[in-house]
Protein backbone atom coordinates (compact mmCIF):
# COMPACT_ATOMS: atom_id res chain seq x y z
CA UNK A 1 0.00 0.00 0.00
CA UNK A 2 1.11 3.52 -0.70
CA UNK A 3 0.18 6.36 1.59
CA UNK A 4 0.29 10.04 0.85
CA UNK A 5 0.50 12.26 3.90
CA UNK A 6 0.56 16.03 3.62
CA UNK A 7 2.23 17.55 6.65
CA UNK A 8 3.97 20.73 7.61
CA UNK A 9 6.83 20.94 10.06
CA UNK A 10 4.38 22.15 12.73
CA UNK A 11 2.52 18.82 12.30
CA UNK A 12 5.63 16.83 13.26
CA UNK A 13 7.07 15.90 16.64
CA UNK A 14 10.60 14.59 17.12
CA UNK A 15 10.55 10.98 18.31
CA UNK A 16 11.50 11.88 21.89
CA UNK A 17 8.66 14.43 22.15
CA UNK A 18 6.18 12.02 20.55
CA UNK A 19 7.19 9.31 23.01
CA UNK A 20 6.78 11.68 25.95
CA UNK A 21 3.35 12.74 24.68
CA UNK A 22 2.23 9.11 24.39
CA UNK A 23 3.82 8.07 27.65
CA UNK A 24 6.33 5.53 26.36
CA UNK A 25 10.09 5.43 25.97
CA UNK A 26 11.84 6.75 22.86
CA UNK A 27 13.23 3.22 22.32
CA UNK A 28 9.68 1.84 22.16
CA UNK A 29 8.70 4.61 19.74
CA UNK A 30 11.66 3.76 17.49
CA UNK A 31 10.62 0.10 17.63
CA UNK A 32 7.02 0.96 16.70
CA UNK A 33 8.30 2.98 13.73
CA UNK A 34 10.56 0.11 12.68
CA UNK A 35 7.75 -2.48 12.77
CA UNK A 36 5.23 -0.15 11.13
CA UNK A 37 2.91 0.45 14.08
CA UNK A 38 3.65 4.18 13.91
CA UNK A 39 4.49 6.28 10.88
CA UNK A 40 7.87 7.94 11.15
CA UNK A 41 9.07 10.62 8.76
CA UNK A 42 12.63 11.78 8.30
CA UNK A 43 12.63 15.50 7.65
CA UNK A 44 15.83 17.55 7.57
CA UNK A 45 17.70 14.58 9.03
CA UNK A 46 15.40 14.27 12.06
CA UNK A 47 13.10 11.30 12.53
CA UNK A 48 9.70 12.65 13.49
CA UNK A 49 6.16 11.44 14.03
CA UNK A 50 3.08 13.25 12.69
CA UNK A 51 0.87 14.69 15.45
CA UNK A 52 -2.04 12.77 13.92
CA UNK A 53 -0.14 9.51 14.55
CA UNK A 54 0.51 10.47 18.16
CA UNK A 55 -3.20 11.18 18.65
CA UNK A 56 -4.14 7.89 16.97
CA UNK A 57 -1.83 5.86 19.20
CA UNK A 58 -3.04 7.66 22.31
CA UNK A 59 -6.66 6.96 21.37
CA UNK A 60 -6.46 3.27 20.54
CA UNK A 61 -3.46 1.84 22.27
CA UNK A 62 -3.23 -0.19 25.42
CA UNK A 63 -0.28 1.33 27.19
CA UNK A 64 0.63 -0.12 30.53
CA UNK A 65 2.86 2.14 32.56
CA UNK A 66 4.74 0.08 35.08
CA UNK A 67 7.82 0.36 37.18
CA UNK A 68 10.04 -2.69 37.44
CA UNK A 69 9.08 -3.07 41.10
CA UNK A 70 5.47 -3.54 39.92
CA UNK A 71 6.34 -6.74 38.02
CA UNK A 72 6.77 -10.30 39.24
CA UNK A 73 8.48 -13.24 37.59
CA UNK A 74 6.17 -16.10 36.61
CA UNK A 75 7.56 -18.15 39.50
CA UNK A 76 6.96 -15.39 42.08
CA UNK A 77 3.50 -14.61 40.72
CA UNK A 78 2.56 -18.30 40.90
CA UNK A 79 3.88 -18.51 44.46
CA UNK A 80 1.95 -15.39 45.49
CA UNK A 81 -1.29 -16.70 43.97
CA UNK A 82 -0.72 -20.22 45.26
CA UNK A 83 -0.65 -22.09 41.96
CA UNK A 84 1.97 -23.81 39.85
CA UNK A 85 4.10 -22.19 37.16
CA UNK A 86 2.34 -24.44 34.64
CA UNK A 87 -1.00 -22.98 35.70
CA UNK A 88 0.39 -19.46 35.29
CA UNK A 89 1.60 -20.24 31.77
CA UNK A 90 -1.77 -21.78 30.94
CA UNK A 91 -3.63 -18.71 32.25
CA UNK A 92 -1.35 -16.47 30.18
CA UNK A 93 -1.91 -18.61 27.09
CA UNK A 94 -5.71 -18.52 27.41
CA UNK A 95 -5.75 -14.80 28.25
CA UNK A 96 -6.90 -15.10 31.86
CA UNK A 97 -3.92 -13.13 33.10
CA UNK A 98 -1.89 -10.39 31.42
CA UNK A 99 1.83 -10.88 31.05
CA UNK A 100 4.54 -8.68 29.63
CA UNK A 101 7.57 -9.85 27.71
CA UNK A 102 10.76 -7.88 28.34
CA UNK A 103 14.12 -9.09 27.11
CA UNK A 104 12.72 -12.53 26.40
CA UNK A 105 11.42 -12.96 29.96
CA UNK A 106 7.74 -13.03 30.92
CA UNK A 107 6.57 -10.91 33.84
CA UNK A 108 3.18 -10.47 35.49
CA UNK A 109 2.08 -7.07 36.82
CA UNK A 110 1.37 -7.11 40.56
CA UNK A 111 -2.04 -5.61 39.75
CA UNK A 112 -2.87 -8.79 37.79
CA UNK A 113 -1.85 -11.00 40.72
CA UNK A 114 -4.08 -8.94 43.04
CA UNK A 115 -6.96 -9.16 40.57
CA UNK A 116 -6.68 -12.94 40.29
CA UNK A 117 -6.33 -13.37 44.06
CA UNK A 118 -9.45 -11.27 44.65
CA UNK A 119 -11.52 -13.09 42.03
CA UNK A 120 -14.09 -15.76 42.89
CA UNK A 121 -12.54 -18.30 40.51
CA UNK A 122 -9.40 -18.58 42.64
CA UNK A 123 -11.44 -19.59 45.69
CA UNK A 124 -13.23 -22.17 43.53
CA UNK A 125 -9.86 -23.45 42.23
CA UNK A 126 -8.52 -23.78 45.77
CA UNK A 127 -11.63 -25.76 46.76
CA UNK A 128 -11.08 -28.16 43.87
CA UNK A 129 -7.39 -28.45 44.77
CA UNK A 130 -8.28 -29.28 48.39
CA UNK A 131 -10.80 -31.94 47.30
CA UNK A 132 -8.25 -33.42 44.89
CA UNK A 133 -5.51 -33.46 47.54
CA UNK A 134 -7.86 -35.12 50.04
CA UNK A 135 -8.89 -37.77 47.50
CA UNK A 136 -5.26 -38.37 46.56
CA UNK A 137 -4.30 -38.74 50.22
CA UNK A 138 -7.16 -41.19 50.86
CA UNK A 139 -6.22 -43.22 47.77
CA UNK A 140 -2.61 -43.43 48.98
CA UNK A 141 -3.77 -44.56 52.45
CA UNK A 142 -5.98 -47.26 50.90
CA UNK A 143 -2.99 -48.67 49.03
CA UNK A 144 -0.84 -48.77 52.16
Amino acid sequence: MDYTIKVTTSDLLPVKEAAKEIGCTPDLMYHWIEVGRVIGLRFAGVLSVPVSEVERVKADSLLIKLRTNELLSIQNAAKDIGCSRSTMYHWIEVGRIISLLFGGVLYVPISEVKRVKAGPRLAELRQHQAVFQKAKKEANEDHS
